[in-house]
């Protein structure tokens, strides 16, 4: 089969043509898309959506609040230009008037309530709402008890040298550990000592520690002649609910929960869950 010189670049001419529209067409396309991009862009940033915009701790303080005041303090932050608040419960500053306004008790049916009719005035702003686990910091409150209350343990020295007569009960050990702490975030609720050492000066072996912890809790005190040499009376106390929530509103007010077992901070997020927290998200 033999193929004309004169047709074979016909053939060519078109195909490069072809190609050249085809090249054109496509470099228009994304030059509409690019636009109607930037076109998108900017108009988002013209009217974000509440998600994009800022957002604000809303202070309840004290608890003392009304419906009247949720929506006007809603429709200020909304004018605003504010997506969004979180529900923070707060104590009442002192210094503040509280203008006859009655405290609501956090977590309470009445405080629900209010929550729940705040987060829907927020949602028919087109805003969103968030809201913290407690009041104050750290969290906790007066419906705890004493083994969910926050705990540490604090460890004291006392340098002894042989011959001394050590004399002690709990309380006295428990003084003088507590006058050394830089800071001790208030009077414990209770406290037990955990355990009781005689440690040499240069030990050389953990078998030269004298345990006194069983010969303490038979007499609970501490009755030793110290034997000769140098020695550290090495102690620590187990404190319980020595922190009280700082700021709490009324009903989380109190000692600091035990962050640290998971049960009890389970069993306290599950109070939300049984009250506001479930009956918010079952009406939005």
């Amino acid at each position: 089969m033999r193929i004309s010189t004169r047709n074979f670049k016909k053939s060519i001419r078109n195909s490069i043509l072809l190609l050249i529209l085809l090249v054109f067409s496509s470099c228009g396309q994304r030059s509409e898309k690019a636009e109607q991009t930037e076109s998108d862009l900017f108009t988002g940033f013209q009217n974000p959506p509440a998600e994009a915009r800022p957002f604000v701790r809303w202070w309840w303080n004290g608890n003392r609040i009304e419906k009247e005041e949720i929506v006007r303090q809603l429709d200020v932050l909304h004018k605003a230009g504010i997506g969004g608040v979180e529900i923070n419960p707060i104590a009442m500053p002192e210094e503040a008037d509280d203008m006859g306004i009655e405290p609501l008790i956090w977590n309470s049916k009445e405080w629900n309530e209010m929550l729940r009719f705040a987060a829907l005035e927020a949602q028919k702003r087109g805003m969103l709402t968030d809201l913290i686990v407690g009041s104050g910091w750290p969290f906790g409150g007066e419906f705890l008890e004493e083994d969910e209350t926050i705990q540490r343990i604090i460890v004291h020295k006392m340098p002894c040298s042989g011959g001394e007569k050590l004399n002690e009960n709990l309380e006295s050990l428990y003084r003088q550990a507590v006058s050394a702490l830089s800071h001790s975030y208030g009077v414990a609720r209770s406290y037990e000592l955990v355990f009781i050492r005689l440690v040499p000066s240069g030990i050389q072996s953990t078998a030269e520690i004298l345990d006194l912890t069983e010969t303490f809790h038979k007499e609970n005190r501490l009755e030793l002649e110290v034997p000769s040499g140098r020695f550290e009376l090495v102690y620590g106390i187990l404190q319980r609910g020595n922190r009280e929530v700082m700021h709490g509103a009324p009903g989380a007010a109190g000692p600091v929960m035990n962050h640290y077992e998971r049960e009890i901070t389970r069993a306290y997020l599950n109070r939300l869950n049984k009250g506001c927290i479930c009956q918010v998200k079952c009406l939005i």
